[in-house]
């Protein structure tokens, strides 16, 4: 009965979409998954970070104050040394030479500059530690919920009772027409959103880790973007948490579209409905307080925004609360 239940509710050109979709998907995150930082250099940062984080704490101090101070002396001594130049006080060769310095100082300014502040940051707390994490911090700050696994969910949930609407009263009145097809309806369902759940998020697992993602052991907090988490939490925590809580507010997702076609008379009041309980929440959620996101489920299909908030407990509870919720309405509507 499961079976027939999937195979009513998807065919193959069904998940020939998903497979294309899931591969534009990878495409996506791997290459629009990111931030991009003004006036810094990803190269110049990288070599930076890689001479920084091979020193200790007091070693890394020295090393900035001189590179800081090195910098700004030949990037304000320009005019002088043009004055000096023209007056014959130095030679072609000495001023080419100063002219290479302040060119390589202009390039690498804005990148020390960036360094130095979040060295400044970090240096307070001696868990955190420099490591090259502009690749992960893009990704991980570009993240948004996965909107074509949203519509494929949709449009496998759409049908799950819509379709039976012909054979409703023979459904309501034989022996296995209510518990037996209803737990039938509701394995499919899962069924087929743990499929596309599952290799949605390993597509863009897939693509995070094909980045460089540096230290994953260093904590979270190092990155400017999440320094608000605590210094406990390292990369790979962020990184499991954030696909985690993604996960469960996808499969609180898919049984509101189970209770919604249990709910719906026709294909169009589904959709409707689908839209205003998920894509409505799912655009104005970031200008609602804090306190008040903790408790949308929607919130996590973002990523790891709900840490920043401190509500991650309160995910596990809301999105058990909300998939009971949506399993009683369909088990309870008319025609189950």
């Amino acid at each position: 009965m499961i079976f027939w239940e999937i195979r009513k509710s998807v065919n193959v050109i069904f998940w020939l979409s998903a497979a294309v979709l899931c591969g534009i998907w990878f495409f996506v995150c791997r290459n629009f998954f990111v931030v991009n930082y003004e006036d810094i250099n990803a190269e110049i940062y990288r070599s930076y970070i890689d001479e920084l984080s091979a020193l200790p704490r007091e070693e890394q101090r020295e090393f900035i104050e001189n590179e800081g101070s090195e910098i700004r002396e030949i990037l304000s001594s320009r005019d002088v040394n043009q004055t000096k130049y023209l007056h014959g006080e130095i030679s072609d060769d000495e001023y080419l030479k100063y002219l290479d310095s302040y060119d390589n100082c202009s390039a690498k300014s804005a990148t020390f500059n960036f360094i130095e502040a979040k060295f400044s940051r970090i240096s307070e707390n001696p868990k955190l530690r420099l490591f090259y994490d502009l690749e992960l911090e893009g990704y991980l700050s570009a993240m948004t919920a996965d909107f074509p696994l949203i519509i494929l969910l949709a449009i496998a949930g759409c049908g799950v009772f819509i379709s039976d609407i012909p054979t409703e009263p023979f459904v309501k009145t034989c022996k296995n027409g209510r518990n037996k097809t209803f737990f039938a309806k509701l394995s499919a369902t899962l069924a087929i959103g743990a499929v596309l759940i599952f290799a949605f998020n390993f597509a863009e697992i897939a693509a995070l880790f094909s980045k460089n993602l540096g230290d994953l052991t260093a904590p979270a907090a190092s990155m400017d973007k999440f320094a608000a988490l605590s210094d406990e939490i390292t990369c790979f925590s962020l990184i499991f948490q954030t696909f985690l809580y993604r996960i469960i507010g996808e499969f609180a997702v898919c049984t509101i579209f189970f209770a919604l076609s249990g709910l719906c008379r026709n294909y169009i009041a589904f959709f409707s409905a689908a839209a205003a309980v998920v894509a409505i929440p799912a655009f104005f959620v970031k200008f609602l307080p804090a306190s008040v996101r903790g408790i949308i489920v929607y919130y996590t299909l973002s990523g790891n925004s709900i840490l920043l908030d401190n509500n991650g407990f309160s995910v596990y509870l809301w999105s058990a609360g909300i998939i009971l919720i949506s399993l009683i309405t369909a088990k309870k509507c008319r025609r189950i």
